[in-house]
């Protein structure tokens, strides 16, 4: 790596490990769409909502979530229809979105969505457009984030109840699936990525979700 780079790859794994860090406060970052970050009012007054755009999201949100069928319907599937399922509801979510939103509020809500899922937002096929990766570039990105969700899985199924030692653990997974991202990115690449996340926001920290709402989510 030349020099001159250095400084922009320790500032995209601090980001993306940052990212990360928000994203685990709010439950995890993959799922249907980020749509679920609009109810936050920190979100709602970085992005400058009216009250009517408030009751729109809220309109929104509470009809997607009651036309999605159950949780276990979803397990059922294959891996493949798992990710065909969850990008067509992403993108009917973000056509929603956008219909509320303006173009500078949804520019700012894609920054953050990105900033909530941290780096598993490299393995969605937009970003992946965006960024321009090739096809051996998509092939380890998604090498990698499978190798760090069986990690997390291993980490969950072997916890012992010391949430401390639990935290630190996932932080330095997710510092290590940053690193290895960062070194399949190239050099144009990172700083496009970094550019994409926007300026840092803290997520505020949330109370443990209700089974309900974490197949809301």
């Amino acid at each position: 790596m030349r020099p001159g780079w250095k400084g922009v790859a320790v500032a995209f794994v601090a980001t993306v490990v940052l990212a990360s860090s928000a994203s685990a406060q709010r439950g995890g970052g993959r799922g249907f769409g980020g749509g679920s970050i609009l109810r936050m009012p920190e979100v709602q007054a970085e992005l400058k909502l009216t009250e009517e755009q408030k009751t729109k999201v809220s309109e929104m949100l509470a009809q997607q979530r009651g036309g999605r069928g159950g949780g276990g319907q979803f397990r059922d599937l294959s891996r493949e229809e798992r990710q065909k399922l969850m990008a067509e509801r992403r993108a009917e979510q973000q056509k929603a979105i956008a219909a509320i939103l303006n173009a500078d509020q949804m520019k700012r809500y894609r920054q953050l969505e990105l900033q909530r899922q941290g780096p598993s937002a490299l393995g969605e096929s937009a970003v992946q457009e965006e960024l321009k990766l090739t096809a051996d570039q998509k092939s380890k990105v998604e090498a990698i984030l499978t190798e760090q969700r069986e990690a997390m899985r291993d980490l969950r199924q072997g916890a012992d109840g010391d949430r401390e030692a639990m935290r630190a653990r996932t932080a330095e997974l997710r510092k290590k699936t940053a690193e290895k991202l960062e070194a399949v990115l190239t050099e144009e690449q990172k700083t496009q990525w970094k550019a994409m996340l926007g300026a840092p926001f803290t997520f505020p920290n949330a109370p443990p979700r209700r089974a309900n709402d974490a197949a809301a989510a």
